[in-house]
């Protein structure tokens, strides 16, 4: 995941969800809701001095030890996380919550990164030349007049370049 987060071709769209995905082969185009995360990637260095500073430390629970552990409202996903950026969280952050707090997050921020400005925002791949896919286990379609099948153990990764579907590799992780 680090490669393809450094890759200068590929965008990581974190915090994301695939809203809609429409068209036909060779012609698709994708909506990704862009959830906020109060904290602006380009600024945070993933330090976390917010994460520190949060006054609301050790009292959710983490999703990532699967509620068996604590975090703050602000908060890097899990140690490996890519890119290595923070989040607050909007259910628990009191600010986001009851609109008062200390703030304390902000302050502690070196980088000016935290804001409680940022909106939900949707993001499509209209205009893009380049489109990459990756399909797993138990799949049959037809790609350029050419039928490919996959067992439940092989990943296709099929490429688009300027509308035109090729199948790139196959691969089967247990061969």
């Amino acid at each position: 995941m680090m490669d393809a987060g450094r890759h200068p071709n590929i965008e990581l769209l974190s915090y994301s969800e695939v809203e809609k995905v429409h068209g036909y082969v060779g012609n698709f185009q994708v909506t990704v809701k862009r959830k906020p995360r109060y904290v602006d990637e380009e600024k945070c260095t993933g330090c976390g001095a917010c994460l520190s500073a949060c006054v609301w430390q050790d009292r959710v629970w983490s999703e990532y030890e699967a509620g068996l552990g604590l975090r703050a409202a602000a908060y890097i996903p899990f140690d490996q996380a890519v890119p290595m950026k923070a989040v607050i969280d909007p259910y628990s952050c009191l600010y986001l919550v009851k609109g008062k707090c200390s703030q304390k997050c902000m302050a502690a921020c070196e980088a000016d990164a935290i804001d409680f400005d940022q909106k939900e925002e949707y993001v499509n791949d209209e205009g893009k030349d380049f489109l990459k896919v990756a399909a797993r286990g138990n799949y049959t379609k037809t790609i350029n007049g050419k039928s490919e099948s996959l067992t439940e153990d092989e990943t296709i990764i099929i490429e688009s370049v300027r509308g035109k579907w090729k199948v790139t590799e196959k691969i089967n992780p247990w061969k």
